[in-house]
């Protein structure tokens, strides 16, 4: 305050208590990290409960339904030696048949596979996804140029593990039928604690905003679920693409050691 001269003669000031204030910002940040930390256990064990229920089905296809085909075939190769090697016909007829259920194991097989890819368990990320690019480029006729870590990667949390291989399983399906690539790269890679994917086709791309306003079927389902496989376990999911620019998908997660 200042007196009629303009001199000051005295201050005055407001002071006030935010104690309280600060104590429940601290509480709403404490309940919004438990919430995360409650959405990603709840997101882990419902990614738990469904890949021991496709390595139920898995097991089942290749234990039960292909051994009865395997059964099948070796009665019909019994069966076989029995026909006169004149009987050409009845011979050729048992031949198609024991085609058709190798074709038909065969497809289990894959289906087994897609279904719980056991050699993830066995030998790990970086086998795993060499195979399925291997098993893709093969089927597809898309060369798929599959580049590791430049180092022996050490195992990662197998839930990081399945999300990872899950977005490449459904990234190849997206380009198999939507992008018209002739070639792709799958790069895994870990650095400064975090392990990092990136799937890039020399495709035809597509505008993102065009696909996240549509409402139908064709509304990138696919992208939605790598985004939520990716998010819902604490991992960053971007995606780059444009019309004749192909599409590049990045996922990193943080390496819990």
């Amino acid at each position: 305050m200042k007196d009629t001269a303009g001199i000051p003669v005295a201050f005055v000031g407001i002071a006030r208590d935010i104690t309280e204030q600060k104590n429940l910002r601290r509480a709403l940040e404490e309940t919004a990290r438990q919430r995360n930390e409650d959405l990603q256990r709840f997101a882990v064990s419902v990614q738990r409960v469904q890949e021991e229920e496709r390595r139920r089905i898995a097991r089942e296809l290749h234990d039960d339904l292909g051994q009865q085909l395997s059964g099948m075939k070796f009665n019909i190769e019994v069966f076989e030696d029995s026909i006169p090697e004149t009987d050409k016909q009845t011979r050729s007829k048992l031949e198609k048949f024991m085609w058709q259920i190798d074709s038909m194991i065969t497809e289990i097989r894959r289906i087994s596979a897609n279904l719980h890819p056991a050699v993830l368990d066995d030998f790990g990320l970086v086998i795993a996804l060499q195979i399925l690019c291997e098993e893709f480029q093969r089927m597809q006729l898309i060369k798929i140029n599959f580049e590791p870590p430049p180092q022996t990667a050490a195992r990662h949390d197998p839930h990081v593990e399945i999300a990872l291989y899950r977005v490449v399983q459904e990234a190849l399906s997206n380009i198999a039928k939507h992008a018209g690539a002739s070639a792709a790269t799958v790069r895994l890679g870990q650095k400064d604690g975090t392990v990092s994917l990136v799937i890039e086709d020399d495709g035809k791309g597509f505008d993102l905003e065009t696909v996240h306003a549509r409402k139908d079927v064709d509304r990138g389902l696919g992208l939605i679920s790598m985004r939520e496989r990716s998010e819902d376990l604490g991992g960053k999911f971007r995606i780059e693409s444009g019309p004749t620019k192909g599409t590049k998908i990045i996922v990193e997660f943080p390496v819990r050691q």
